[in-house]
């Protein structure tokens, strides 16, 4: 069994589709084209992870319509209404570029701004936002900077950074003159 620690959410079940047990999966990703050809999901049952193999797929839309091997009815599509769907870590597409990155990958990162230097580390990326936000402890502050790209420079994976240019002002509003010198 995978620990959900090894898995991404890519989305939901959201509706059945048919009387054959086909469901509406609302995938919550970038390119919805990379995973049009995923032949198995994770789906949260009663909070355990759960693989369905999926026998056919097609798009609907930002959707897609899925036929699951072990859901034949609409009955048994009911059943799985509303579950999160989930994939493998390793089934994560690539990124390229130096300002790219996962939300979950740069948790515990250090943030080190051009002008005020190191920050803090990551805690938590909120993505429930307009607009995704780290949240990074340093010291006794927490400071909330706007994932977006112009205050990104460059993530640093090796060494386990994320370098930023915060707009002037925005850190003297988490900052004391004596934790910035």
């Amino acid at each position: 069994m995978i620990a959900r620690e090894d898995t991404f959410y890519v989305g939901y079940i959201k509706r059945p589709h048919g009387q054959s047990g086909e469901v509406e999966m609302v995938l919550d990703v970038d390119n919805l084209s990379a995973y049009l050809k995923k032949k198995t999901f994770l789906l949260d049952i009663n909070k355990q992870l759960v693989p369905f193999e999926a026998s056919f797929i097609r798009s609907k839309g930002n959707d897609l319509i899925v036929k699951f091997l072990n859901v034949s009815s609409a009955a048994q599509s009911h059943l799985i209404t509303g579950s999160s769907v989930y994939l493998p870590l390793s089934e994560l597409p690539p990124l390229k570029g130096k300002k790219k990155f996962y939300f979950h990958e740069i948790i515990g990162f250090s943030v080190i701004d051009r002008q005020k230097g190191e920050l803090g580390k990551v805690k938590e990326v909120m993505d429930h936002l307009k607009q995704p936000v780290m949240v990074i402890i340093s010291g006794t502050h927490e400071i909330l900077i706007p994932i977006i790209d112009e205050f990104l420079v460059e993530v640093n994976r090796e060494k386990k950074e994320v370098w930023v240019e915060a707009p002037e002002g925005l850190l003297d509003i988490y900052l004391d003159n004596s934790s910035t010198e």
